[in-house]
């Protein structure tokens, strides 16, 4: 869909082994692992360094599901952000959008003209 994806991990570094025995490399063009980077999530420099390795895009988003490490993190570093969580959650000041599961996402990436 003319996008790009990242993992930003704070464990694996065998991560993208693991991405391609599941048949899922096609998806994403990098992973940015904190044992590789000196950095763990919610540290901004991680997320600096994988916008970074993403070539400095105009948009970008931190999807995941910790509210700390992923949300709060994603945050503080300039990113927009979605909380991917299945049980109720509260919306935390830093969560711009939440989704009960990850194909809950296309449609907010359509609605903002993400796409």
């Amino acid at each position: 869909m003319g996008y790009e994806n990242y993992i930003v991990s704070n464990n694996y570094p065998e991560l993208a082994d693991v991405i391609g025995d599941f048949g899922l490399s096609e998806y994403f063009s990098g992973y940015i692992v904190s044992s590789n980077c000196g950095f763990e999530k919610p540290r901004e420099e991680i997320f600096r360094y994988a916008r970074f390795a993403a070539h400095d895009p105009d948009i970008f988003y931190m999807i995941g599901d910790n509210p700390v490490a992923d949300i709060t993190g994603g945050k503080k570093a300039g990113y927009k952000t979605i909380l991917v969580h299945r049980e109720e959650q509260e919306r935390t000041p830093e969560t711009d959008f939440l989704c009960r599961e990850l194909k809950d996402i296309l449609p907010v990436l359509e609605e903002h003209d993400c796409l």
